[in-house]
């Protein structure tokens, strides 16, 4: 597309906005009827106005910094994408527990399905392996149900977002100490789509979703980073200064109110025509603010302009403040700025016959007013928000993905001699990072196994055909951990002197030497006569230093004659004695190990 149809596409969405405002905001014209100036199609005939004359302003240079990036947000390069969107979503926004539901959000914007209960199918051609293995589908839906941001019982019914709580607010108070926005910022405003019952839900047929909760975004323009976000209330509308309705209307009043924090530091703030007006930019002027955008003819405090103008005239309009630029193209165009001269540029296009002559006003509006069509570009492909009859659950969802966004546009920020990530890639690198930080603990299904309390004394661990593996094991400083082999210990006509070795059975978890073609780990585990069994020894990989400790029994043990040969000491201090023939001879529970009488 031409350069000359970008513009003048931007340009009719901006004068729809107006329409569309003035149409649909009833209480916005209620606030104040110099939101509308002048809806007669009258204007004041302000002789101050000069035509055609020279515009020189007088501008205060803006100090740029060379780090966009406050220091003290403490972000970096090695900070990966999840850390980045946890300095917006801090620990105090979202628990632990919430993080493994919000990656399951997040890909229930990547994978579209037209309902929850189809991430969750078996059925082989649509199912997503993923989501079952993160969480159930009755867990998920109940937090879902569950989610609430506030107390009920503070509920002044003043503020209508007083559902939200804080999130909101802490939510957008990180954003401000993000970053240090440049030069150039702007407001707009984007209607989040919602059909639901609302008293302040507004209606735009221009938009694509039509129905919805109209937001005003403020944004940085260089880096496209969103600052501040006002949500649109009706008359209850958290203004900073109630008193601005009757001076500049609602849509004045709301920039002033979004400026907040970054007033008289010099910056150039770009509108549209539902915003600007004279009377703004004036106040503006008086806060070393300085202002560019679309402005409608019929605004109180504008020129008369009766003429009718040759496609490609130009009409200027000034005082010693503002100028007005009235350029005629394939329609009408206003402009007015408080800090750029008149003055007329060659605009190159592909296309030979769109390359023409325009005002440099028009072209650094163009250049500079699309970052909030940019955050709804990323975002809305892939946005997380779910139909819902709660209207406060799609703005918690929809300021995740801004947050999400953000995070993005610091990352790409920090990295900015590598190539881009996209939003979609942005949000799987942060998906991936949950799932290694939080992991999933799914509880298993169906009835525990039953475990045996004794090992089967006529076929132990040890003789069964299993892989027994010797295990090495050393102490913290890497050298090898020795302790006693449990046969030689127990068994003098094989190795009249004790041996020490650091080999452990993986499986027995009893020490045992491997020395020799017939060492003790090879009769251990084919010696179906062993008179004497270990105890149970604890875990020697997390304890190597602790020696299996001796065998004892109770004290009635020569009662039970020469027969008892076998015994096990189980965890929990069982004592449990067999014959040869692996009957059962006694038992004896003890409460602790120390209780325990010796051999």
């Amino acid at each position: 597309m031409s350069d000359e149809s970008d513009s003048e596409e931007h340009f009719h969405d901006s004068g729809s906005e107006e329409e569309d405002g003035d149409d649909s905001d009833s209480a916005t014209e209620s606030d104040s009827e110099d939101d509308s100036d002048s809806l007669d199609g009258t204007a004041n005939n302000d002789p101050a106005f000069r035509e055609n004359e020279p515009f020189a302003p007088v501008v205060e240079d803006f100090g740029e910094s060379d780090d966009k990036i406050r220091p003290e947000f403490g972000v970096s390069r090695r900070t990966s994408p999840l850390q980045m969107l946890q300095k917006f979503l801090t620990d105090g926004i979202i628990l632990d527990v919430i993080w493994q539901f919000l990656s399951i959000t997040f890909m229930m914007g990547l994978v579209k399905k037209p309902s929850i209960r189809e991430y969750w199918s078996t059925h082989e051609l649509i199912q997503t392996p993923f989501f079952p293995t993160v969480m159930s589908r009755n867990r998920f839906q109940g937090i879902l149900r569950a989610l609430h941001f506030s107390n009920n019982e503070n509920d002044t019914g003043r503020d209508r977002f007083c559902k939200l709580g804080r999130f909101m607010h802490d939510i957008l108070g990180n954003f401000s100490s993000a970053i240090l926005p440049g030069k150039n910022i702007c407001v707009d405003e984007t209607l989040l789509a919602y059909k639901g019952r609302l008293s302040f839900r507004q209606y735009n047929p221009k938009k694509r979703g039509r129905f919805g909760i109209k937001m005003f975004v403020l944004c940085d323009c260089a880096l496209n980073f969103v600052l501040n976000i006002l949500p649109y209330q009706g008359k209850s509308t958290p203004l900073a200064d109630r008193s601005w309705l009757k001076d500049v209307g609602f849509g004045g009043a709301t920039v002033l109110t979004l400026l907040q924090g970054y007033l008289n530091k010099a910056h150039r703030v770009v509108l549209d025509n539902w915003f600007l007006g004279p009377k703004l930019a004036k106040i503006m002027l008086a806060e070393k603010t300085y202002v560019l955008g679309t402005v409608q003819r019929r605004r109180k405090g504008m020129p008369k302009m009766k003429r009718k103008l040759a496609k490609g005239r130009v009409e200027t309009y000034c005082d010693d403040e503002i100028l007005i630029e009235r350029w005629s193209d394939r329609r009408e165009v206003c402009m007015l700025n408080t800090f750029v001269p008149h003055s007329m540029r060659i605009a190159e296009s592909s296309n030979p016959r769109n390359t023409r002559e325009k005002p440099a006003t028009v072209l650094l509006y163009n250049s500079i007013m699309g970052a909030v069509d940019n955050v709804d570009k990323s975002i809305k492909p892939y946005q997380s928000v779910r139909k819902s009859y709660k209207w406060y659950k799609k703005v918690v969802f929809n300021m995740i993905d801004v947050a999400t966004y953000n995070s993005m546009i610091l990352y790409n920020h920090l990295h900015s001699d590598q190539k881009a990530v996209p939003y979609k890639e942005f949000v799987m690198k942060i998906v991936r990072e949950i799932q290694e930080k939080y992991p999933t603990l799914k509880k298993p299904l169906g009835r525990p196994p039953v475990v045996p309390r004794t090992e089967n004394p006529v076929c132990p661990v040890r003789l069964k055909p299993c892989h027994h593996i010797a295990v090495k094991h050393l102490d913290t400083n890497g050298t090898p951990s020795y302790s006693d082999c449990i046969y030689c210990k127990h068994h003098a006509e094989y190795s009249p002197k004790r041996k020490t070795t650091p080999f452990t059975c993986e499986t027995c978890k009893v020490r045992l030497c491997i020395q020799g073609g017939t060492s003790c780990f090879k009769r251990y585990h084919s010696d179906k006569k062993l008179k004497i069994i270990s105890t149970t020894p604890q875990n020697t990989q997390t304890q190597p230093h602790t020696q299996i400790s001796q065998p004892r029994l109770p004290e009635d043990i020569d009662t039970l004659g020469p027969n008892a040969v076998q015994f096990i000491l189980s965890p929990n201090h069982e004592i449990v004695v067999f014959d040869e023939d692996g009957n059962l001879l006694t038992s004896a529970q003890f409460s602790d190990e120390s209780s325990l009488p010796p051999i």
